[in-house]
């Protein structure tokens, strides 16, 4: 059997080869027919190859535009959304108005009424 001693004196030889951030795993396996002798098997994996370490990148808020009439779709930093308003129904908070607007908008800039997507139709009406 493998004595504390040892188990000790092979783990230490192993991380003198190792690198210091590598990940050493110990496992045992007895053999009854090796007698009193001993044999040591050492895995490596990842090796030739540097390791890219996660750098911290600062959240930058990026605007968006929308694809119609070119506005910003949130003036707020990501995640700080105006939620006061939600608990009103989307019909409620977005008037037909609005659609009817914009579809007129894309029609007068010379869009055929059929290239205007069927969704802004169905709401302009």
């Amino acid at each position: 059997s493998l004595k504390m001693r040892e188990t000790r004196e092979i783990m230490e030889t192993i991380r003198s080869y190792a690198s210091d951030d590598a990940t050493v795993i110990f496992g045992t396996a007895y053999d009854e027919s090796m007698g009193e002798n001993l044999r040591v098997t050492v895995v490596a994996t990842g090796l030739g190859r540097a390791q890219a370490r996660p750098q911290l990148v600062q959240n930058t808020a990026e605007v968006l535009r929308t694809g119609t009439d070119n506005m910003p779709m949130g003036a707020m930093p990501a995640g700080q959304g105006d939620y006061r308003n939600l608990d009103m129904p989307s019909v409620m908070r977005n008037p037909r108005s609005q659609a009817s607007a914009q579809v007129r908008a894309l029609e007068s800039s010379g869009m055929d009424h059929f290239d205007i997507p069927a969704f802004l139709r169905k709401q302009a009406d």
